[in-house]
């Protein structure tokens, strides 16, 4: 792939609103500097016919957002092999997603293994039942999660490093969930901790980075749109079933010594 370095467009392209300075002495007439942009056979760059330029929305956008419409009919010609060619397309102004409901969905789906707990006795039972109801939910996200971010390093354009940066951060709090997830199934100390860490590591580091899929209505994703609406609503949801868990399945405190008389309690054998 080649660039032609003389050209202003070569500059312009580079920023999403052509905000982008162009050198001096370089303009459409001036001779070409071809140079080596890729060893691809793929290059990217925003091309500004076919996209809005401004930060506002459309005029006819703002008329009624909430209807999908034909901003604008684009072409962009081109030449291949000295044939000259056209693409053609529609710049399209889809609306974005209501969220809400993704979110109350998610919240009764995470929280529906909950009131089992409720109908165990109350102790070390009860406490117990929490934890795996919460640990359970965690484990389920944990499986849909790994599935996810597999599909985000192959549906979104990046670099190597882009990609493993993206699939090592996701994975970290994928992996603290999943720990969280066994230590709160197993129970004893410290297991109401490790679920709260759990469902927080999955509301933090996957609902909270992917929040843009329950309000744009394009998502990246080779997978149904569903799919990753429903693990991201998932992700931020189960935060509240983890807290609760947490909550009511920590071990309660030791009761302090017994005295009597309202003094001090003493060791055995010990004279006041």
């Amino acid at each position: 792939m080649w660039e032609n370095r003389n050209s202003p467009a070569a500059y312009l392209n580079a920023d999403r609103y052509a905000q982008t300075a162009v050198p001096d002495g370089v303009s459409a007439d001036t001779d070409p500097e071809w140079v080596k942009a890729a060893d691809d056979p793929v290059y990217a760059w925003h091309d500004h016919r076919i996209h809005w330029m401004a930060a506002t929305l459309p005029p006819q956008v703002k008329a009624d957002p909430a209807v999908e419409t034909v901003v604008q009919d684009w072409t962009v010609p081109f030449t291949l092999e000295g044939r000259t060619l056209v693409v053609t397309g529609q710049l399209r102004w889809v609306p974005p997603p209501t969220w809400p409901p993704w979110l109350v969905a998610a919240l009764a789906v995470t929280s529906a293994p909950l009131p089992v707990a409720l109908r165990r006795p109350a102790g070390d039972a009860r406490r117990r039942a929490w934890l795996r109801a919460a640990a359970a939910a965690i484990a389920a996200i944990v499986v849909i999660d790994v599935v996810h971010t597999v599909d985000d390093v192959f549906a979104v354009p990046a670099t190597l490093t882009q990609n493993v940066v993206a699939f090592a951060q996701s994975a970290a709090f994928i992996a603290i969930a999943a720990f969280g997830a066994v230590r709160g199934w197993r129970g004893g100390d410290a297991a109401a901790v490790a679920v709260g860490a759990g469902g927080g590591a999955l509301a933090l580091g996957i609902g909270l980075t992917h929040l843009a899929t329950l309000t744009s209505s394009q998502v990246a994703t080779l997978l149904p749109v569903v799919f990753s609406r429903v693990v991201v609503a998932a992700n931020l949801a189960v935060i509240a079933s983890a807290a609760a868990a947490a909550w009511f399945g920590r071990e309660p405190l030791p009761e302090a010594p017994a005295t009597s008389g309202g003094g001090r309690a003493h060791p055995t054998g010990a004279t006041p």
